[in-house]
């Protein structure tokens, strides 16, 4: 790969990708990595997991404090239920962990978020907090192929071709079971000469949200064996 103007990588540059697959090609999630390994344990008798379950809304006390969640059996998995509604309360915590996306709609549903949302949606206001569900960006990518000279047993090109046997690579341990896929990934910024061409817009987006973070890159890249 040749780059022109080397000042692209000097604010930032690039690192070895992370992984969090296991050599057997386990992931390393939280179910397999910390609930899992505790339930199988025997010592913790006061940890319950529901699972295909959809948590409806925080509850919260007079002080606006989160005291318990109610919940009901999620209906995409139990179109024919007709449960009602079940709360559980804590003692101490609530954790809410839905993700990017699943968090906010949860906060909404609670009384969490924007004042002028929450009412035209009819739900009592617990705490105004604006940002909630606001200002989600999505990371566009695009994709520019290369010809290597990988052998087959360094790609994944058998899995994009739709030749791949599960089954058969779970079988006989497949290293690419537990293979990233990616090798190295990369933060960038523009240089100053990439910056004085952007457009009035572009130069007002890059004034407001990256000029002073000089360690916010523009642009995250990747090299993927596919």
């Amino acid at each position: 790969m040749v780059v022109e103007d080397a000042q692209v990588f000097k604010e930032i540059g690039t690192q070895k990708a992370l992984s969090y697959i296991s050599p057997k090609g386990i992931r390393s999630d939280v179910a397999s990595s910390y609930l899992l390994p505790k339930l199988k344990a025997g010592q913790h008798p006061t940890l319950h997991i529901l699972v295909q379950h959809q948590v409806l809304r925080i509850l919260f006390n007079d002080d606006k404090r989160a005291i318990g969640v109610e919940f009901k059996p999620n209906p995409l998995f139990n179109p024919n239920s007709d449960s009602p509604a079940q709360s559980v309360q804590a003692r101490k915590l609530v954790v809410l962990s839905c993700g990017a996306l699943g968090t906010p709609p949860v906060l909404e549903r609670s009384g969490v978020g924007n004042p002028e949302v929450l009412k035209k949606a009819g739900v009592h206001l617990v705490a105004a907090v604006p940002g909630v569900g606001a200002n989600y960006e999505d990371h566009p990518s695009m994709l520019y192929p290369y010809r290597a000279d990988l052998t087959p047993e360094e790609t994944l090109d058998v899995f994009t071709r739709g030749e791949l046997d599960l089954a058969e690579w779970i079988k006989t341990g497949d290293k690419r079971l537990g293979w990233n896929v990616m090798d190295v990934s990369c933060k960038w910024r523009p240089s100053q000469t990439d910056i004085d061409g952007f457009d009035p817009e572009m130069r007002q987006a890059w004034d407001r949200d990256f000029k002073s973070k000089p360690d916010r890159p523009l642009v995250m890249g990747a090299f993927v064996n596919r």
